[in-house]
């Protein structure tokens, strides 16, 4: 409890401090810090509901924009999924606390695609929004990378507890709980570092190309194949999908931060393929799922509730492993219908960003970024199921509706060429005589 009210209290200072910028901005400051720096001690129980920090963050980020704003955030694209959701836990679903809480759990992420979109229509490119914004990002990404290098020198900070610090022992995790979460993050964050690496600002370039380079130090050093082949790829797919008339820096920075990345860490990445080329029991648990899957396609065993349902009829599941594999485990957990709504955002952003990505506009940025963020998450989302752990998934939706609320925006193409304009000289007109 503490803990709770001392990063609450610090998100409130944080606010008081910025208060000269728009209420949004600060909002979203709070939000990924909160998310990113203290995920991991900062809980509360409140009528059997387990919350957390960033649970209260967001739910008072979106209180706070139907009251004080006109433009609202948005829950219709969830609509369909809500609905069933609730059906589910109401009529179908065993009751218990651990459904409450994944069910609220569930809700509050949809809360921060919908926070994350909001503060998307009050966003201002090439002010000192986007300023504020590039900073928060590169400031986040750079201490998580000061984090896993203490942590791999030995330095005994945010160190694993419990079952994962007996797997996971020697890998840094950053400020998170598991080694597998941090390059996560960096790939997550490229969807909107690497449009502002297109900025009109040269200074806003710069540090999003800092970001970017930094960002390897924390997916390398926490060792995961998944994240790390992820993170690459996210880049090289940025790289070949850019129009030849977008930054030029781009050309070199991103080929550059690649072949760095593959040279530092490729060495300790093949020794855990090496070490275990078949990535564990995967393929067993997969089976698994499409077995429980089988059994209850439409309905699901209910959100949480994989665990205590298939671990019924198999050793390792009742131990507390999942599939790794997150279609597979909402599907389990959903039923198909609840997954396929569930999902439904997440492809309708990856439709737009198609369609949008040969533009040279802002909107044409968001749309790359999207799809290249969108290939890293997909390699960590069919190799392991941390997409849906904790603090991540907010983070995950909160970006994803950022970028759907940017490629929503219809000014941002007359933004660009407006700027872009070369301002026309005075012309000074003779004294009458």
């Amino acid at each position: 409890m503490p803990t709770l009210l001392l990063g609450l209290l610090a998100a409130v200072f944080l606010i008081v401090m910025l208060s000269t910028l728009r209420w949004w901005a600060t909002a979203l400051i709070a939000v990924v810090i909160a998310t990113t720096l203290v995920p991991r001690s900062l809980g509360i129980e409140l009528g059997g509901v387990s919350l957390q920090t960033y649970d209260a963050i967001i739910l008072a980020v979106l209180v706070i924009g139907f009251v004080a704003s006109s433009g609202r955030p948005n829950f219709l694209l969830f609509l369909p999924f809500i609905t069933l959701l609730l059906i589910g836990a109401a009529f179908e679903w065993e009751q218990s606390p651990e459904l409450t809480t994944n069910v609220v759990y569930l809700l509050v992420g949809v809360g921060a695609w919908a926070v994350g979109h909001y503060l998307a229509k009050g966003y201002a490119p090439g002010t000192r929004h986007e300023l504020v914004l590039v900073y928060l990002l590169a400031a986040v990404i750079l201490f998580q990378a000061v984090v896993t290098v203490l942590q791999a020198s030995g330095v005994p900070i945010f160190a694993l507890q419990g079952r994962t610090a007996e797997l996971e022992g020697g890998r840094a995790s950053g400020t998170f709980s598991h080694p597998g979460t941090v390059g996560k993050v960096m790939i997550l964050f490229m969807a909107i570092i690497l449009p502002l690496t297109t900025s009109l600002s040269r200074h806003t370039r710069r540090i999003a190309y800092f970001a970017v380079l930094i960002a390897l130090i924390p997916v390398g050093l926490s060792e995961s194949r998944a994240n790390f082949i992820g993170y690459l790829l996210t880049l090289l797919l940025w790289f070949i999908i850019m129009p030849a008339r977008s930054a030029k820096a781009s050309r070199l920075v991103v080929p550059a931060v690649v072949l760095a990345g593959a040279v530092a860490f490729s060495g300790t990445i093949i020794d855990r393929f090496t070490g275990d080329p078949e990535g564990g029991a995967r393929e067993h648990f997969a089976e698994v799922a499409l077995e429980a899957i089988g059994n209850n396609p439409w309905l699901g065993v209910g959100p949480g509730n994989y665990i205590p349902v298939v671990g019924q009829t198999d050793s390792l599941t009742a131990q507390g492993w999942r599939v790794h594999n997150i279609f597979l485990l909402e599907i389990t957990e959903l039923g198909i219908p609840g997954a396929f709504f569930f999902f439904l955002p997440a492809l309708l952003l990856l439709f737009l960003s198609v369609r949008r990505m040969r533009r040279t506009d802002q909107q044409g940025a968001w749309a790359r970024g999207a799809i290249a963020a969108a290939a890293g998450t997909l390699v960590t989302a069919v190799t392991g199921w941390g997409l849906m752990n904790g603090s991540i998934f907010m983070i995950w939706f909160l970006c994803m509706g950022f970028g759907y609320g940017m490629l929503r925006r219809k000014d941002l193409t007359e933004t660009r060429r407006e700027a872009a304009k070369p301002t026309a000289p005075r012309t000074t007109e003779p004294a009458i005589a």
